[in-house]
């Protein structure tokens, strides 16, 4: 068995490539054996929630992320954004939003978290709330296509349209060849 930092590492490592090919199942039963070797690393118990989330286990994932021990600003926001996004695919609308908000708030440099809540806005018809949330994040991230894209998108719906249409243009002009 693997034991010690080296150990969890390898699992870590190994768990994560079963993630990125899309084997799930299998990550979450390496990222559970990284959990019972080492009970107090955060990123085994996070990866282990994201593997649950990813197979549709939203109370699995709620629950390891409740045992998680989450260690200064950012991991805490890194446990509130996935909370927000269990709590959204569980249609816990107005819990996954309030969630991701405040991870955002506490970590307004986490571009994923913007785009994940900017989105989940959108869908909520919070169109304004939207807007603010991807600006914020533009104004850190400014060479970011996606904000912009979803920022542009907010804004159409929202009714901002020379917002949407400058940022459009500016998607276009900076990179034709990929829109």
């Amino acid at each position: 068995a693997l034991r010690g930092d080296s150990g969890t590492e390898a699992l870590l490592k190994l768990g994560v490539l079963l993630a990125g090919r899309e084997a799930y199942s299998e990550a979450g039963r390496v990222f559970a054996q990284c959990v019972r070797n080492d009970p107090a690393s955060f990123e085994c118990g996070y990866n282990l929630a994201l593997a649950r989330l990813a197979l549709q286990d939203s109370q699995g994932a709620l629950l390891t992320l409740k045992a998680l021990t989450a260690n200064g600003v950012e991991q805490k926001a890194a446990v509130g954004y996935l909370r927000g996004k269990i709590l959204l695919t569980a249609g816990q609308e107005r819990d996954g939003i309030e969630s991701m908000a405040a991870a955002f708030r506490a970590n307004p440099s986490d571009e994923n978290c913007a785009l994940d809540l900017g989105l989940a806005l959108i869908r909520a018809r919070a169109y304004s709330p939207a807007i603010e949330t991807l600006r914020e994040a533009s104004r850190i991230h400014p060479d970011s296509r996606l904000l912009l894209l979803e920022m542009s998108l907010a804004e159409a719906l929202g009714g901002e349209y020379e917002d949407a249409v400058a940022h459009s243009r500016k998607l276009l002009q900076d990179d034709p060849a990929n829109t």
